[in-house]
């Protein structure tokens, strides 16, 4: 299944890796140094880029997969990250 839907799962690790990544540098800058205001950090640029390479990928994966659910649902998650970090 993995080898079958490569492309899905790399879009799906890109999305889940940078929002752990995001999650553990916005916790200890809150913890460390009592930052809450996280809109001019490096997370908000590394954000962004994450969610486009997620998206990109999600959709080179519908191309080469055929559109198939995994697909679907790992473009549907770039897209919904989008919303945490351009808030």
């Amino acid at each position: 299944m993995i080898e079958r839907h490569k492309w899905s799962m790399l879009s799906l690790a890109i999305t889940i890796g940078m929002s752990a990544a995001i999650g553990g540098y916005a916790q200890y800058q809150y913890r460390v140094h009592q930052v809450t205001d996280m809109t001019h950090t490096i997370a908000s640029t590394l954000g962004g880029c994450s969610v486009l390479a997620s998206v990109a990928t999600g959709i080179i994966a519908a191309i080469k997969e055929k559109g198939s659910a995994i697909s679907l649902v790992a473009i549907a998650l770039g897209v919904f990250t989008i919303a945490f970090y351009t808030v």
